[in-house]
């Protein structure tokens, strides 16, 4: 019989997250949704900091010493692996976004993304998007809004329902900022 070899579970949620980063960087992959890989990569990686880390900074406050069932690792040892493996996933993801931005300047798309403290934002005048004017409260889009919003993604449910609720109401002209940082939590 062969020896089982179990890998730590949160090493192994990153090794998936690095999978969906290099999806960014594959040239055969049409920019736009390169772009969104980039993205899920990194909404991944935060929701992994604020739900599994933070259980193990907890756990290292605990009066017992606390070990991983399968690689018996302490928290803290998994925390010292953790932020090895995240410090090499975001060098190579800081050099695919830096790969992405040229080829958008490539495409001719200039100034689209902002950047602020800690936040990266559309500049939505400089997108023409239903989804944007509609939010804007722009009468025709709101009008021609027949119920459907990405219908192929499960999480678009909480945009399709807010969509709704503003078309029921009596829409404002200039309802979202010029930089419009999309909700989280998708």
């Amino acid at each position: 019989m062969h020896e089982m070899v179990y890998a730590n579970r949160e090493l192994s949620w990153l090794k998936f997250n690095e999978r969906v980063l290099e999806e960014a960087a594959r040239k055969d992959v049409p920019l736009a949704e390169r772009l969104s890989f980039l993205s899920i990569y990194q909404s991944n990686l935060d929701e992994f900091f604020r739900v599994r880390v933070g259980t193990h900074v907890d756990q290292m406050h605990s009066d017992q010493e606390i070990r991983d069932n399968k690689t018996n690792m302490t928290s803290a040892e998994q925390i010292q692996c953790i932020f090895a493996a995240v410090h090499r996933l975001n060098t190579r993801k800081d050099e695919i976004f830096t790969e992405l931005m040229m080829e958008l300047e490539d495409a001719g798309v200039r100034g689209l993304l902002v950047r602020g403290r800690s936040t990266l934002a559309i500049d939505t005048s400089k997108v023409e998007c239903d989804y944007y004017n509609f939010l804007r409260g722009d009468r025709s889009t709101i009008s021609s809004y027949r119920g459907e919003y990405m219908t192929q993604y499960s999480w678009a449910e909480v945009t399709r329902s807010a969509l709704r609720q503003q078309a029921a109401a009596t829409p404002k002209s200039g309802s979202i900022p010029s930089y419009y940082v999309p909700p989280t939590g998708f």
